[in-house]
């Protein structure tokens, strides 16, 4: 395997994502995912405008959870230097392998063919891993928001736009049969405008939900041999645990070996806090990063295009920024960057644009 065999492949892969997405659409009677909002009256310019206004943002808010998931040294150290739990190339290369492992699993009983790519790419030169890192990134965005916003948060908010609807169809209907169908009417009309002003919310977050229940229920058959080894770690420290008082014993004075295992034990509980803290992490940033996307996505009104550019801020570390006093480009970890509350407060601003554009 080579790198530029990789990137082909997993582009095909990436294109086939996007022709199942179409295909789902067609079964459930919806628009297609589009790069634009549909509708809109300003043709390309108003698209790539909204595209811009809340797609950049959103790379930012992406840029900042990936900085805190892992700005500090990292809690799971591995032997090499490229850490596959802060690699940003290894989502997208599992999503655009999981046809493939899916096919080998089946037929060959191997579903590491995923890991396998993220250690081939890793390991490429410097020029291979720049030229592949954008367009990986760029696929693998491209393929999750077409299944995540395109199909499930597009029928989401139009199931919920339909059944606000059909209960407002319904107290229409009840009015006229009433005394007091002008309140009624009233009521329903209101009942309208709530229902469906508060749609794109509610499709946010259950997709985000969705999304993160996702991740977490595909991380351990996209990543057996990661589980095995965290796995297999963790049995080997407990085993140590409980013999390391023995082994000191035998190497040490008494006093000597009860501080050595009361040292060890520190150690380990150490150790193991950093694997929950960093696991923690994870979950948290993936949710963030399923917010935002859903959240810049019924923002600009259903454009495809904005959060799959708020995704490429997850592959850009450092986020490139310009330096005025240096003269020349420098990483986002190179300035003050936003806290992580950012992504939640921009989510929520973006949700409520959302919500408030349902009514205008």
């Amino acid at each position: 395997l080579t790198p530029w065999y990789v990137t082909g492949t997993l582009l095909f892969n990436l294109a086939a994502h996007l022709v199942a997405t179409g295909e789902v659409c067609t079964v459930l009677n919806m628009h297609s995912p589009s790069l634009y909002p549909l509708g809109v009256a300003g043709g390309g310019s108003l698209g790539l405008a909204q595209v811009l206004v809340w797609g950049v943002p959103g790379a930012f808010s992406m840029a900042a959870v990936e900085l805190w998931r892992c700005g500090d040294d990292c809690a799971v150290p591995e032997d090499d230097a490229d850490c596959p739990r802060c690699s940003a190339l290894v989502s997208p290369l599992l999503i655009g392998t999981a046809p493939v492992a899916a096919v080998s699993r089946v037929l060959l009983n191997e579903a590491g063919v995923g890991e396998r790519v993220v250690r081939v790419v890793q390991q490429s030169s410097d020029g291979a891993r720049q030229a592949s890192t954008v367009a990986l990134a760029a696929g693998g965005a491209l393929a999750s928001c077409a299944w995540a916003q395109g199909v499930v948060q597009t029928y989401l908010q139009t199931w919920l736009r339909q059944a606000a609807a059909a209960a407002a169809t319904a107290c229409f209907d009840a009015a006229q049969a009433s005394s007091s169908a002008e309140a009624i009417s009233n009521s329903a009309a209101t009942l309208l405008t709530v229902r469906a002003a508060l749609a794109p919310a509610a499709a946010v977050l259950v997709t985000a939900t969705l999304v993160v229940a996702f991740e977490t229920a595909t991380a351990s058959v996209l990543q057996p041999e990661a589980v095995a080894r965290a796995r297999a770690t963790e049995e080997a420290l407990e085993a140590a645990r409980e013999k390391a008082g023995l082994f000191f014993a035998l190497e040490a004075p008494p006093e000597e070996a009860r501080r050595r295992a009361v040292a060890f034990e520190a150690e380990a509980k150490r150790w193991k806090l950093a694997r929950e803290e960093a696991a923690r992490r994870d979950t948290v940033a993936s949710a963030l990063r399923a917010t935002v996307a859903a959240s810049v996505f019924a923002a600009s009104g259903g454009c495809l295009l904005a959060p799959v550019v708020a995704g490429l801020g997850v592959a850009f570390d450092p986020l490139p920024l310009w330096d005025r006093a240096r003269g020349q480009w420098e990483g986002l970890s190179a300035h003050p960057t936003p806290p992580i509350e950012w992504a939640a407060y921009f989510s929520l601003c973006a949700v409520a644009c959302g919500c408030a554009s349902v009514l205008w």
